[in-house]
């Protein structure tokens, strides 16, 4: 239907009741042009009526899409964000067993011998530094591995804020 189409109808009704107006001034209103006014008004009150009861069952349908369109926003955000997490929580892992491998042999190969040097005269003592030492390296790994981790997510989100900063400077 064309947009000017819509409301033929009720441009001739209008028309009509302009003329029953002019001609009530001059006191000829005849009873069935003001019967034919009130039926053209009935038909058209209904019509408006139930236009408006499928326009709000339509924006019921839109409301209840549009609020369930956010729920799944809202779990896939939240998805996103765990797969984020367990694959920088990966990296994290990955990061710290490397840099845990390299203290490890700096230890055995560069530290654990200067302290068996220092400490020859007190014996089996040298053997108990070394472990200590060994201890305390396994015991900063964990804390080392969630630092690693929450700088790794936190990059991540900042390269994600750019992106979508990006792509809606794109889309402007």
């Amino acid at each position: 239907m064309e947009k000017e189409g819509i409301f033929n109808q009720e441009e001739t009704i209008l028309n009509h009741s302009r003329h029953v107006l002019a001609q009530a001034g001059e006191g000829a209103v005849k009873a069935a042009d003001y019967a034919q006014m009130v039926n053209a008004y009935d038909d058209l009150l209904a019509q408006t009526r139930m236009l408006t009861k499928i326009s709000d069952r339509l924006q019921r349908k839109i409301d209840q899409a549009n609020h369930e369109l956010s729920r799944t926003n809202h779990r896939l955000t939240q998805t996103i964000d765990d797969l984020q997490k367990a694959r920088m929580g990966r990296k994290a892992t990955t990061v710290v067993f490397a840099v845990a491998l390299a203290l490890f042999l700096v230890s055995e190969a560069l530290i654990e011998p200067r302290i068996d040097q220092m400490l020859v005269t007190f014996g089996s003592l040298s053997t108990y530094l070394g472990y200590a030492l060994k201890g305390m390296i396994a015991l900063m790994i964990k804390p080392f591995e969630g630092l690693t981790e929450k700088r790794l997510i936190e990059r991540a989100r900042k390269r994600a804020i750019e992106q979508r900063e990006q792509q809606n400077q794109g889309k402007d």
